[in-house]
């Protein structure tokens, strides 16, 4: 005999959409509490730097980025989708801020509070084909403190982290840190005048006025025996003889934890100018400066005394005499040539060195070398003192720099 079949259940089919309902809200709880974070990017282009994560996870005082951007259909698709790249950048910013960091949203439309509001931040309008402007910059407020980026140009997206983290430094920070700033040429310009009244004008080099803006920069004497402590930064510029007290205060400063940025050179153009009237006993001990003494044992090694010369970067250059040339010792360096990695060189494309030095690296435990600028590999060097003088004479006895590797600038 067959036995009887069991019955059909039949399940109410509001209890399984209830059931699915429980399951979904079940998930996006899970969701919302672990932030699964996938940058699927060849450049990692929503990765932080390890630096831009601690420096955003101990920020000194609360900050508020507000991102003020058009939308709507007439915006072009290539700038919407950068707007996306930058927003989500954005909101890694606020994660690593930890809550000390709050993002916030506008969309300045033409006449609206948004946009009063960006004009007062000072954000620049671009003409876009219509009549209302558009607006893509970014604001960074901490209480009384706030900065911008009026635009935020596409063709910089390299360095975008970085101008947003100066950004929220720059509001954020306590006080101006402190740089210190070492050179044998007056960049800094004469003292004030006790006998001329009322404001005086500022002759400091460019460089130093815009370094004003962002640090409180303080001289320090190119003889001294010692570095203040509470400097941040050490900047030595064309640092020529300096003596073994200082060096070794240099030295000392940098294994203490301080930061040195130093500018050197095997002819330097403006001393050359500044001492025109010099004799020609003066003109043979050249407008050479080196730290040799003290970064040789770091790595990096000044050729001294010599200049790069690469003929794949020569540019053309007319002398005063009328003669012409291609200067292959002035050199015009493009994207080969240039680290377009780095943050720092990231969007250059084109840069005129003339009479440049060359560094020659070696490895050294415990130090990363970064090169920035290289030549080809069929650079040479040529002689400090002959590599401005005209005609073909000066490269009869170019060394070839190949046996070190292509040179770095």
């Amino acid at each position: 005999m067959s036995q009887p079949s069991k019955p059909v259940q039949k399940v109410n089919p509001w209890i399984g959409a209830v059931v699915v309902l429980a399951v979904l809200i079940a998930l996006n709880v899970v969701a919302n509490s672990v932030r699964l974070r996938i940058d699927a990017t060849e450049e990692k282009q929503f990765t932080l730097s390890p630096a831009a994560e601690q420096f955003l996870g101990n920020l000194p005082a609360p900050v508020t980025l507000k991102f003020y951007y058009t939308r709507g259909n007439e915006v072009p698709m290539f700038l919407k989708q950068y707007q996306q790249r930058v927003t989500d950048l954005l909101r890694e910013i606020e994660r690593a801020g930890k809550g000390k960091l709050a993002l916030e949203l506008y969309d300045p439309q033409p006449d609206s509070d948004e946009e009063e509001w960006a004009q007062r931040y000072g954000l620049a309008g671009q003409p876009m084909g219509g009549d209302a402007p558009f607006y893509m910059g970014l604001v960074a407020v901490s209480g009384q403190r706030e900065a911008a980026l009026p635009f935020l140009n596409p063709n910089a997206e390299a360095q975008m982290e970085y101008n947003i983290a100066r950004l929220v430094h720059e509001v954020s920070r306590a006080a101006k840190p402190k740089l210190g700033l070492m050179s044998n040429l007056p960049i800094v310009g004469p003292p004030p005048s006790p006998m001329m009244r009322g404001r005086q004008n500022d002759t400091s080099w460019m460089i130093v006025r815009e370094l004003r803006r962002y640090y409180d920069v303080v001289t320090v004497n190119a003889e001294s025996e010692s570095i203040p402590a509470d400097l941040t930064a050490l900047l030595v510029v064309h640092p020529k003889e300096l003596k073994e007290p200082t060096l070794y205060a240099i030295d000392q400063f940098v294994m203490r934890g301080g930061r040195l940025v130093a500018l050197v050179d095997p002819l330097s153009i403006t001393e050359r100018e500044m001492n025109n009237q010099m004799s020609s006993m003066t003109m043979m001990m050249g407008n050479a400066s080196d730290l040799n003494r003290l970064t040789k044992p770091w790595g990096a090694e000044l050729l001294a005394n010599q200049v790069i010369a690469d003929a794949s970067a020569a540019s053309p250059i007319t002398f005063g005499s009328g003669q012409s040339e291609r200067l292959p010792s002035w050199l015009s360096l493009r994207a080969e040539h240039i680290n377009t990695d780095d943050v720092l060189t990231a969007n250059i494309r084109n840069l005129m060195m003339p009479f440049a030095g060359g560094f020659k690296l070696t490895e050294v435990e415990g130090v990363t070398a970064t090169p920035l600028l290289n030549t080809s590999d069929d650079a040479s060097t040529i002689d400090a003192f002959m590599a401005a003088m005209p005609g073909p004479e000066k490269m009869r006895n170019a060394a070839a720099v190949g046996q070190i590797g292509r040179a770095h600038v």
